[in-house]
């Protein structure tokens, strides 16, 4: 009989029901959210079975409609390192349930909704920069639940930081958007690379990230989303005095290093509904003026032309606080650069599954996306565009 468990670091599946030998429904773990989406979990004697899993709740998830499970491909691993999209998949809308098969070549494999990145993956990935003479590793504080908080500081440490143009990036705000760490670790790594224009962009440029926030989110599993307020809502926190222990050593960590250096320039990675491609949520132009909203023009035009085979300049999303479905926009990081340091700050959403093209993101596609933000924000700051 197969067996489906999710009791292990980043594991989420819940009320597993067996509806035949082969043939599974489950459920994704709320947790404290109203809209889950995240689900992963291990599979046990599955060899030469071609098994149907069954998400019950996809109607309840975040952007559960037919249109959006249209083209959600949930991949599948065997030694949770090299993985694949299963690629039989439907939404079934009469029940609200997003059905998908696959026939397993080993005993045992895990499947999740997008390529899994746990707390531990982001240890093993500091250890192995932490020697490199680009990078320093910092713990700015600890988690509710005693987790340690990281912060990197990339930059040319051979050249002093008052005159270098200074930016910020943080991800993982929303625990299960597991595409935001892939793109930004592919920043990460370009940016400590020998390539000359990383040397160039060192000597001149200092970024600080912060590569996980919701830490105990990410280690629990939890898809860590809020439609509203700031109980469950990390991106929701972004205010004077943080309730999360995590938002609040963030903040005053970036606070900090913003006097060292010529802050110009913020991202916040995530990712968007199921049937979301890859865009940017920027401030509004009637809020930030023409000015700003230039430099945000400039900065998609020359991603879309880094990128273009993942990007197009259009691929953004105004949001103005006076709609009333952005209400709580003014709580979210992005707001809060803006609005404290006037920065170019942009929301970077690195979709699950496809880009605006029809292709499948791979883990290198969301790596090569985080390189082209960095190339992009390089090219600005040199031509003055920031």
């Amino acid at each position: 009989m197969v067996a489906l468990e999710a009791n292990f670091e980043g594991g989420n599946a819940e009320d597993v029901r067996t509806i035949g030998p082969d043939h599974l429904s489950f459920r994704a773990r709320k947790d404290r959210s109203p809209r889950p989406l995240w689900f992963y979990f291990r599979l046990t004697n599955v060899k030469e079975r071609r098994v149907k899993l069954e998400l019950a709740n996809a109607s309840e998830c975040l952007g559960g409609t037919a249109r959006a499970w249209k083209v959600t491909r949930p991949v599948f691993s065997y030694d949770c390192a090299r993985w694949e999209r299963i690629t039989e998949a439907e939404y079934i809308d009469e029940k609200g349930v997003f059905s998908f098969s696959q026939t397993f070549a080993e005993d045992t494999a895990w499947v999740a909704f997008c390529y899994p990145y746990i707390y531990s993956d982001l240890l093993r990935y500091l250890e192995s920069v932490k020697d490199s003479p680009y990078a320093r590793v910092d713990v700015i504080g600890s988690s509710a639940e005693g987790r340690k908080l990281y912060a990197l500081t990339i930059t040319d440490f051979g050249v002093g930081d008052s005159g270098k143009v200074g930016i910020a990036a943080t991800a993982r705000h929303h625990a299960g958007e597991t595409p935001g760490s892939f793109s930004m670790e592919g920043m990460m790594d370009f940016l400590l690379s020998e390539d000359e224009v990383a040397s160039e962009m060192r000597r001149k440029l200092a970024f600080r990230i912060y590569p996980m926030v919701d830490v105990d989110g990410v280690y629990k599993g939890a898809y860590g989303k809020h439609s509203r307020g700031r109980e469950n809502d990390f991106n929701r926190d972004w205010t004077e005095n943080p309730k999360r222990p995590e938002v609040k050593a963030v903040k005053e960590d970036l606070d900090r290093w913003a006097r060292s250096c010529d802050y110009r320039a913020f991202f916040d990675f995530h990712a968007p509904t199921p049937g979301d491609e890859n865009y940017f949520y920027v401030v509004s132009s009637s809020e930030s003026g023409q000015k700003y909203h230039g430099k945000v023009l400039s900065f998609l035009w020359t991603l879309a032309r880094v990128c273009a085979d993942q990007y197009a300049s259009d691929d953004y999303r105004e949001v103005d606080r006076s709609d009333p479905e952005w209400e709580d926009w003014n709580r979210s990081s992005t707001y809060y650069q803006y609005d404290r340091y006037g920065v170019l700050s942009l929301c970077c959403e690195m979709s699950y599954n496809t880009n605006r093209f029809g292709r499948y993101m791979t883990q290198d596609a969301m790596r090569e996306l985080g390189k082209g933000i960095a190339l992009a924000m390089y090219e600005m700051a040199c031509g003055e565009g920031l």
